[in-house]
């Protein structure tokens, strides 16, 4: 498992990604994020990587959550948003 706090476009994220392990990618920059997202579908890592847009406390506050928590929720609801075509 890699968390990626402050990820941008994803050059360490995707390249771990490849390699099998579950990543979850943050950033608090729109731009980047639109962009790792891009990334993400162009290497075909999707069922690896969960990409996130927001500020890296709140995201490590958020990993440590315990389970059943805000965690599960957010993941599924990042799942629900890749599946509708957003990011």
């Amino acid at each position: 498992v890699v968390a990626d706090i402050m990820a941008g476009i994803g050059p360490f994220a995707i390249p771990a990604a490849q390699r099998g392990c579950k990543v979850y990618a943050n950033d608090l920059n729109p731009s980047s994020v639109r962009y790792m997202a891009l990334n993400v579908k162009l290497n075909k890592v999707g069922a690896n990587v969960s990409v996130f847009n927001m500020d890296g406390r709140q995201f490590v506050r958020l990993l440590c959550a315990t389970p059943g928590g805000p965690a599960d929720h957010l993941e599924q609801q990042q799942q629900q948003q890749q599946q509708e075509g957003g990011a």
